[in-house]
């Protein structure tokens, strides 16, 4: 049974870098130029299809930060929000606002979580690339820090920050080797057995009959 663990694990990683590297090859091929941005026209918009970006002026909303430490006592990953002078100045008003852009920082100190320190100051360009698929986080995660006062905007977007696109050809290699391994380990799931003692063997290499 551990085999058959063991199998979905590393199917599901190879499964992974595939999907990785066919996600780089799109962003090579539709989004491999800068598009730039002010905050405050990116969030007049509704739906954005851009993946390689950099958004001017915004303000970060340091009291709105999601933390995760996915090694205790280690570095911590940040995702905060930021808005527009218009929209904090509604905020400040005591009025709702609608959060559009979150940003995402990876291995930053503990401390962070206490100060902020770790998150750039207000107006400093945001430049990234914008996460999808299993690298994004799910909406209902975004929700945990709405309020009375803020809401998530159901098009939000999560930039992973000074990510750039990488090379067209590791991209490719990613590819190339993630699908190799991954049909490797599903073809393992489909051996030919005239039963299911024999099936069982095949895919665990171990007896079906209890010793």
């Amino acid at each position: 049974m551990q085999t058959v663990l063991y199998k979905f694990i590393f199917g599901g990683l190879f499964i992974f870098v595939a999907w990785k590297g066919i996600d780089g090859i799109l962003i090579n091929i539709y989004h491999g130029e800068l598009t730039r941005y002010d905050i405050g026209e990116f969030e007049e918009v509704e739906i954005h299809s851009e993946r390689n970006l950099e958004i001017s002026n915004g303000i970060p909303l340091k009291g709105n930060s999601i933390f995760y430490q996915p090694d205790r006592g280690g570095d911590i990953d940040v995702i905060y929000p930021i808005i527009s002078s218009a929209q904090y100045d509604k905020l400040v008003q005591k009025k709702p606002i609608n959060i559009k852009v979150f940003v995402r920082l990876d291995k930053q100190s503990p401390y962070c979580a206490e100060d902020g320190g770790c998150i750039p100051d207000a107006g400093e360009p945001i430049r990234g690339l914008v996460k999808s698929g299993f690298e994004n986080l799910d909406f209902e995660d975004f929700k945990m820090i709405e309020s009375e006062l803020i809401n998530i905007d159901k098009n939000c977007i999560l930039i992973k920050l000074n990510e750039k696109p990488l090379i067209w050809y590791w991209n490719f290699l990613m590819l190339l080797v993630g699908m190799i391994f991954s049909i490797t380990i599903l073809k393992s799931f489909f051996k030919k057995a005239s039963n299911l003692k024999e099936y069982w063997e095949k895919i665990t290499e171990k007896d079906l009959v209890n010793k």
